[in-house]
């Protein structure tokens, strides 16, 4: 034990057991050991662990790269507000997850599919002009089903995979499931009654489309190297208006966990306050949104819905830890931090040096 707890000693004993070409390796060695030391101990975060403010190099490219031109959208700042490590690997390096080769749909494409066979619909719904409501359920499932058969006919083709032996069966589950989430969206969706399809699958900021949303960024703490004004980007999937002209905005997400208002309150999910003000600015200005809401497929449930009751809270909430983010990433900190726990997955968990002790040493 005493050998193990002498780095001096432990030092010399390597050299004479090493040969001469793996010596010149030790100090290499020695410095990475030093490193990953570090990574596990509370010292302060390092360049190694993705805090660039010590490099005036970096820092320039950071401010070059994230300037006023930079296109945000909601999934990027989210990940930079789950974890900046995150961002980076995602977003910057563009690192993408390997896995072992599996028969069936991946997640991905699934949801893809589930988006595609909606939107189709959807354009039936808006033609129809009827409200989106169990009265009328019928006719919105008809167009569903015959949407799911005109898209998983060539799925295949056009998502470019090889089917498995069970894609059929495959097909005819996600048919399954979509159908039994939209009709239970119908029966319980209370408060969404009245709300007729306006909106389908519009673009904002992209190739084509309707211009980016222009976001102006609370500067409390008076950086002038932040922008004041960035550009947002995105899609949103659907707004329904109701006989007042009032609109309510759905997005879908593939899984059946309801989403929280409480991060979208508290400004850790900026998609729906982003979302609302891209609608009411750039999609339909001089209208105003009065619901929105996530619509969860897996379960055919909405989420808690963010109303006129918590707007400006939401807004006011996104707009401060927007603001937190274009700081973060121009001053180059990009470290392992998440802000609350990790999340349940992470297509970076194995290349990532969590540690949590270490960020609580940070914030006191």
């Amino acid at each position: 034990m005493a050998w193990m707890s002498d780095p001096a000693q432990r030092s010399a004993e390597m050299k004479t057991l090493l040969s001469l070409e793996a010596q010149a390796l030790l100090p290499h060695i020695e410095r990475a050991c030093a490193i990953e030391r570090d990574r596990e101990g509370t010292a302060p975060y390092t360049v190694f662990d993705g805090q660039l403010e010590s490099d005036d190099s970096l820092v320039h490219w950071c401010h070059e790269h994230f300037g006023p031109h930079y296109r945000w959208s909601a999934a990027r700042l989210n990940d930079y507000i789950t974890c900046p490590f995150r961002f980076a690997a995602a977003h910057m390096f563009k690192l993408q997850p390997t896995s072992e080769p599996q028969e069936g749909l991946e997640v991905a494409v699934r949801g893809l599919i589930f988006h595609d066979i909606l939107a189709q619909a959807g354009e039936q719904w808006q033609q129809a002009d009827y409200p989106f409501d169990r009265s009328h359920a019928e006719p919105i499932l008809a167009a569903l089903a015959a949407a799911a058969d005109t898209v998983l006919a060539d799925a295949p083709q056009r998502y470019r995979f090889v089917p498995g032996r069970f894609w059929l069966w495959e097909a005819a589950d996600m048919r399954r499931r979509l159908l039994a989430a939209i009709s239970h969206s119908l029966e319980h969706g209370r408060g969404w009654e009245h709300f007729r399809p306006l909106l389908i699958e519009q673009a904002f900021g992209q190739a084509q489309g309707s211009p980016p949303l222009r976001l102006s960024l609370s500067n409390d703490d008076h950086n002038v190297d932040v922008p004041q004004t960035i550009l947002v980007v995105g899609r949103v999937d659907r707004v329904d208006q109701d006989p007042q002209q009032n609109l309510a905005l759905i997005d879908y997400k593939s899984g059946s966990t309801s989403r929280r208002r409480k991060d979208t309150l508290e400004g850790n999910d900026v998609q729906l306050a982003l979302y609302t003000l891209a609608v009411e600015q750039v999609l339909k200005p001089g209208h105003q949104v009065v619901r929105a809401a996530f619509l969860h497929l897996g379960s055919g449930k909405y989420s808690p819905p963010l109303t006129e009751k918590e707007r400006d809270q939401a807004l006011s909430a996104m707009q401060k830890r927007v603001h937190e983010t274009v700081s973060g990433c121009h001053s180059g900190r990009f470290m392992v931090h998440p802000r609350n726990q990790c999340p349940s997955y992470c297509d970076f968990a194995s290349i990532c040096r969590v540690n949590l002790a270490r960020r609580d040493a940070q914030q006191q």
